[in-house]
């Protein structure tokens, strides 16, 4: 993110993802990691969903969004034993 042009391709790229309709309405949105690195970079990335106050998981090569500030849980059906 060297040159001004840069910066405003990667603010650019973070207003339309932030703004999709899932983002503004409280959803999930997820995005490739290599998509996140090459557009912005990861910092970048996770930088601005912090300032949001929202939530991001990575699984699996994907980051996963959560775009609202509720707490996050994971659940298992009653028969599941976590090992982890």
């Amino acid at each position: 993110m060297g040159t001004h042009a840069d910066r405003r391709t990667a603010e650019s790229w973070l207003t339309r993802l932030f703004g999709s309709g899932p983002a503004r309405e409280g959803g999930v949105i997820q995005h490739s990691v290599e998509d996140v690195e090459s557009h912005v970079g990861r910092e970048v990335f996770l930088r601005e969903v912090e300032r949001r106050g929202y939530q991001v998981v990575e699984n699996g090569r994907q980051f996963v969004v959560f775009c609202n500030r509720a707490a996050i849980q994971r659940v298992w059906s009653t028969g599941f034993i976590a090992t982890h």
